[in-house]
């Protein structure tokens, strides 16, 4: 029985722990409005593209759902979508800031359309840097 309680403790005890390093999308976006205020481009980069691998795959998905804006009730909903949105946002400026005009443009077409949107558009190559 002793043996079970401790095998209980242990797996709870790593769950508390997964849950304390796990991140929100809005503690990146925060991060990276922090890092672009200090001029760390690098740093927004580096975010953004973190965000993008975490969470931009549900973030297209609840995207091309949409067929009309979310009431209010509803847009709580899409929070992720909207961190997503503004942290590649801020690639796009830190990617000026830093010269990369081309890298700049594609962040911004792909804050502003999503993949399946652009798939014959005239931007998909620069979106594949953004959305690999």
């Amino acid at each position: 029985m002793k043996t079970i309680q401790l095998y209980i403790y242990i797996f709870l005890g790593m769950l508390s722990i997964q849950s304390a390093f796990s991140q929100e999308a809005w503690q990146l976006t925060g991060k990276a409005w922090s890092a672009l205020g200090k001029n760390n481009f690098d740093e927004v980069e580096r975010l953004a593209n973190e965000a993008v691998r975490r969470w931009g795959e549900n973030a297209r998905k609840r995207n091309n759902g949409l067929s009309k804006l979310p009431s209010t009730k509803e847009a709580k909903g899409y929070a992720t979508l909207n961190e997503l949105a503004t942290i590649v946002w801020l690639k796009g400026e830190a990617l000026l800031k830093k010269g990369d005009r081309e890298g700049a443009l594609a962040a911004y077409y792909s804050a502003i359309l999503s993949r399946h949107e652009a798939a014959s558009d005239q931007y998909q190559p620069l979106l594949s840097q953004v959305w690999p």
